[in-house]
């Protein structure tokens, strides 16, 4: 199935529908419904959050509600640091 799906962007230009070709296979039926969960990209991203929180606040003079009200100055931004979590809205 991923070489189908590869053929198709290498050889036809075309977009990848591997995801596609997943949701339509029987084979794949009994995860059908967790798939949107399964491939949800921020699974992925491990403890970067934590170890940008880490480095950013690490690297700056300003201490961590400063730095998290600079940052959220005109959007709602949550950012979660170990097991603090701020949240901040200023519109």
């Amino acid at each position: 199935m991923s070489h189908e799906a590869g053929a198709v962007v290498k050889e036809m230009g075309g977009d990848n529908d591997l995801i596609d070709r997943i949701k339509n296979s029987p084979y794949f039926a009994p995860i059908h419904s967790q798939l949107d969960k399964i491939l949800d990209p921020s699974t992925f991203i491990g403890r970067a959050p934590q170890q940008v929180w880490s480095t950013v606040v690490a690297h700056t003079n300003l201490n961590p509600s400063k730095l998290i009200n600079n940052l959220c100055r005109a959007h709602e931004v949550e950012v979660e640091t170990s097991s603090i979590l701020y949240k901040i809205s200023n519109f």
